[in-house]
């Protein structure tokens, strides 16, 4: 089973990658098949179940980082290699 301060160290993992990719509790709760308020209890005081935590794992190790766009503006994306 996992120690609190794991999850607590992975819970915020989670908050920075959904920031950091525009989504929301709502978009993990349809990836684990769960509803919103789960995600929510789960974010906030109750333990990510083991199997849901390696599935969002997986899911954050595959979803592509968000191209930097030019001047925040959307559908402008910037090409490091020029």
């Amino acid at each position: 089973m996992m120690r609190t301060e794991d999850q607590s160290q992975f819970k915020t993992e989670i908050k920075l990658w959904l920031k950091k990719h525009k989504l929301g509790y709502g978009w993990v709760a349809e990836q684990c098949g769960v509803s919103e308020i789960t995600v929510r209890n789960w974010m906030s005081q109750k333990s990510i179940p083991p199997l849901k935590q390696q599935l969002l794992e997986r899911v954050m190790e595959q979803v592509p980082s968000p191209q930097p766009t030019l001047g925040g503006l959307p559908g402008i994306k910037v090409d490091a290699c020029f």
